[in-house]
């Protein structure tokens, strides 16, 4: 038998284990429509004269309701971060790396034996299989169950990505990185107040303090106001870095 023969032999008998019950029991969804669990793990290798009948249609729609909750998840994380410094984060959370790890979290075997399969067959390679299911099953799930249940299972599949994003520091803004701190700990966010200026017009000088949690934590000056909230911040990081 030559290599491509087996190798689609291979596929087959994966693609025949797939289970729609064993999905749809992994994905803690009761489906009305079980035909588009089938169809979101049918690769085009399998439909070769009809596209259509491949995932690759729900995959796309996929693409775009993980990319909605993601913004939607970074829109509310970071109320201070600008539009650039969100697509920036966004990069970090929906790309093919992230994706793939989010099929493996769904602990679904036959899924996994599937994207094995299919990577040892195609260039494309597992990871990127990988993460092309997992767009494809979110896309069924929003047609069949809506955005509620599919936030659901992607927000708990990027779970751990969105907690190694949040604990990242941001060593360029002392506010930005304490606020990641504080709702880290304590999902809160910390609030500063800005005492009536000192100095002359051409010399001002503001003092800012700090509170988490209604406590004051630090105190910070400088010639603006974001100065001094900037200097605030980066003591109360001092004090809490030390105290972890």
């Amino acid at each position: 038998m030559r290599q491509h023969e087996h190798y689609g032999q291979d596929m087959q008998e994966a693609a025949s284990e797939i289970d729609p019950e064993e999905l749809a029991t992994g994905l803690h969804v009761r489906f009305r429509d079980p035909s588009l669990l089938q169809l979101a793990t049918t690769h085009r290798s399998r439909v070769p004269d009809n596209p259509l009948a491949s995932y690759e249609r729900l995959e796309f729609l996929g693409d775009a309701v993980v990319g909605l909750v993601v913004a939607e998840w970074l829109y509310s994380r970071y109320p201070e971060l600008s539009e650039g410094e969100l697509a920036l984060r966004r990069t970090r959370l929906v790309n093919r790396e992230a994706l793939a790890r989010a099929t493996e979290n769904l602990g679904i075997q036959s899924l996994s034996a599937l994207t094995e399969t299919l990577g040892h067959c195609h260039s494309r390679g597992r990871l990127s299989i990988r993460a092309d299911l997992f767009e494809a099953l979110i896309g069924a799930v929003f047609i069949d169950r809506g955005y509620r249940t599919a936030r659901r299972i992607v927000r708990a599949a990027l779970r751990g990505a969105f907690r190694s994003l949040a604990m990242e520091p941001n060593t360029s803004d002392p506010k930005s990185r304490l606020q990641e701190l504080t709702q880290a700990r304590w999902r809160v966010l910390p609030a500063y107040e800005i005492a009536p200026r000192e100095g002359s017009a051409h010399q001002p000088l503001f003092r800012a303090t700090v509170s988490i949690r209604n406590q004051v934590i630090a105190h910070g000056s400088g010639a603006s106001k974001k100065e001094a909230e900037r200097d605030a911040a980066a003591a109360a990081l001092g004090l809490l870095e030390e105290s972890s």
